[in-house]
């Protein structure tokens, strides 16, 4: 039997080749690596701040605000339980100043009020915050010099439900005492256009309860003419100034 020739030779080279594919000395293809798991976004963690969550508001037309603390992104909705008490927005996200308009209250009797309610509501464990505004009907509002409330050669003069204060050129400090009936009860604010006379206490659009006081101070004037202020006081006292 021969041994050897062109076809063992052939044999043997492509038994050669076959084992350096697979030998030892080959590294084996490595599997990918997984890719980490990615944690799924967390919702995004709202609390919220309300306030003031009451007021007492005077009889008069009426516009406050309502402060709305939240992170950005928060939302909210508000609505009003009273067709009196208007809501500026209905909505929003986020921090904001919720702005309402109240109606003059009608209502004649006696030291009555009427009450509205905001509620503003969200998702979140709280749920939401209740609003109330009391808004103060019919109640009783004079007002008269206080001692020594004057400047010099001021005069005063006035009734239950007005009064007419006369300052010279010098001008001064005023000072009245504002009573209301029901006592401490009956909200009311001071309103005027006026600007050349400097309201200290309480500011314009303040609002005040029941007994209290009413500061301005009355610059100098120089040259001749007249010039006239008029504040109202809980919408039924009016009083004028003039010098």
């Amino acid at each position: 039997m021969k041994t050897s020739g062109p076809g063992i030779a052939a044999l043997a080279l492509t038994v050669m080749i076959a084992a350096g594919c697979t030998g030892k000395d080959s590294p084996a293809p490595s599997a990918p690596t997984p890719a980490a798991p990615v944690a799924p976004a967390s919702p995004q963690s709202c609390s919220y701040a309300v306030s003031p969550v009451e007021m007492v508001i005077p009889r008069e037309p009426w516009t406050a605000e309502i402060s709305i603390e939240t992170a950005s992104g928060c939302a909210w909705t508000a609505t009003s339980t009273a067709p009196w008490l208007r809501l500026r927005q209905a909505s929003g996200t986020g921090a904001a100043t919720l702005a309402y308009d109240a109606d003059f209250n009608p209502q004649a009797q006696y030291a009555a009020s009427r009450l509205g309610v905001i509620e503003i509501r969200w998702s979140a464990p709280t749920a939401g915050q209740n609003v109330r505004i009391t808004q103060w009907g019919d109640c009783q509002i004079t007002a008269s010099p206080a001692k020594d409330g004057l400047p010099p050669g001021a005069t005063y003069s006035g009734t239950s439900s007005a009064g007419a204060l006369t300052v010279s050129d010098a001008g001064g400090r005023v000072h009245l005492w504002v009573l209301s009936d029901p006592f401490m009860g009956c909200a009311w604010s001071a309103e005027s256009g006026d600007t050349w006379i400097a309201w200290q206490s309480p500011r314009m659009h303040q609002i005040m309860r029941g007994d209290g006081d009413l500061v301005f101070n009355v610059p100098a004037k120089s040259g001749g003419g007249t010039r006239q202020a008029v504040v109202t006081l809980g919408g039924r006292f009016r009083l004028t100034v003039v010098q």
